[in-house]
């Protein structure tokens, strides 16, 4: 190492951790390998069960439309 002024000196603590690759996920930060599956698991279960509720959402405002409309009822 040189002792020129301009050189930047990095500790241990400014480094950030390098990104680890878990399958898909790139796990960055405080979370470990295992934790950050389990986060993924629990948003893709939230993802799939907003996708139903609003699926039946939209089949109920239909049959309320088609009934209103008197085609069935």
């Amino acid at each position: 190492m040189s002792d020129d002024p301009n050189s930047i000196k990095a500790s241990a603590s400014d480094k950030k951790p390098a990104p680890i690759i878990d399958g898909e996920a790139k796990i960055i930060g405080r979370f470990n390998a295992e934790q950050s599956q389990q986060i993924r698991e629990r948003q893709k279960a939230r993802s799939n069960m907003m996708g139903i509720i609003l699926m039946s959402l939209c089949v109920l405002f239909f049959a309320i439309t088609i009934v209103k409309i008197g085609v069935w009822g």
